[in-house]
């Protein structure tokens, strides 16, 4: 059993093993904190360097990057920590700071979507892209999210729910090829906060 409760963390699979990261524990205390299960077991990995909550989580090129989120004192961040299982380090930062964005990636970059700027009243449907090197913007989804679910499968990027100030909790979904965003069916509910997983049939 992992050791702390925590919600708003970051997830993601590198070289066999889950990483759950930062989020908030104990009700209201942003963490640094970094869990590691190995398919047996939970361990302690090497925290981050600043505490924070509700980022894009995405592995890219061998590396586990956390996108931007929240830090304590709820707002929003441009920083991106960067790690590749051991220890914690700053890579580019984003061009706009995104409190609750989502992130991942598809071909040869890892992409940063959605979420809110300024504080929880300037909702964002823009993107961001990262070669490697810099960030840039690319096509912006058709409505913006903070919060949604995210999944990759089958060449693309797929974004589901989440919230606005205008629509409130969202049903709609779009998925993005690499360069435009399409709607695909909405979901029957609405919902943010939730899960989304890509897998294919053999």
């Amino acid at each position: 059993v992992s050791s702390h409760d925590r919600v708003g963390h970051g997830q993601a699979e590198l070289s066999g093993n889950t990483y759950i990261i930062g989020g908030i524990v104990s009700g209201s205390a942003y963490s640094t904190s970094v869990e590691i299960f190995n398919g047996t077991s939970w361990s302690s990995g090497t925290g981050l360097t600043t505490a924070k909550a509700y980022f894009g989580c995405s592995v890219y090129n061998s590396t586990i990057y956390a996108i931007g989120g929240l830090v304590s004192g709820g707002l929003s961040t441009t920083g991106v920590a960067i790690s590749t299982g051991s220890s914690w380090s700053s890579s580019t930062s984003l061009g706009t700071s995104r409190g609750e964005c989502v992130a991942a990636t598809l071909g040869n970059y890892l992409y940063a979507i959605g979420g809110y700027s300024t504080g929880p009243t300037t909702y964002l449907s823009t993107v961001e892209r990262f070669n490697g090197t810099s960030w840039t913007t690319t096509t912006s989804m058709n409505i913006a999210r903070a919060t949604p679910s995210i999944a990759v499968l089958g060449g693309y990027i797929y974004v589901i729910g989440g919230y606005n100030s205008t629509n409130l909790y969202l049903r709609t979904a779009e998925r993005f090829d690499g360069v435009n965003w399409t709607f695909i069916p909405p979901l029957n509910y609405p919902r943010y906060g939730a899960s989304a997983l890509g897998i294919l049939n053999d």
